[in-house]
């Protein structure tokens, strides 16, 4: 009667984990969807960024270059007014490529976790 019982138990644990591996792909196809999204959306800003780095080139390029190494070093951005929206532009560019890039080792990160849990919990 008492390996009924555990047999009953360890059913219902396996139904459950089941269920939460099936949440679990769910979530990790989200993801990647995501991922390919944010994957498109920089690539098209890499194929941007030549233009754009051409465009900034026609002037201010030496003076703009040394406020931006000033920010890097302090890890803050130099908030100036610039004369030429297109290199606004090319800098909220760029900015974006770093945080998608950023976002996309997190996520990576993340999934690593998720496969280590996963592979503990069988």
């Amino acid at each position: 009667m008492q390996q009924d019982g555990k047999i009953g138990e360890l059913k219902e644990l396996i139904k459950a984990r089941d269920e939460r591996i099936a949440e679990l792909e769910k979530e990790v196809e989200k993801l990647k969807l995501l991922l390919e999204e944010l994957h498109l959306q920089l690539e098209q800003l890499r194929q941007q960024a030549p233009e754009a780095v051409k465009l900034r080139n026609i002037g201010g390029e030496e003076e703009a270059g040394k406020k931006r190494r000033v920010g890097q070093s302090l890890n803050w951005v130099v908030k100036q007014s610039h004369s030429n929206v297109f290199e606004r532009l090319y800098i909220d560019a760029m900015d974006r490529i770093r945080r998608m890039e950023k976002l996309k080792m997190q996520f990576m990160e993340m999934q690593r976790q998720q496969l280590y849990y996963n592979s503990l919990n069988c």
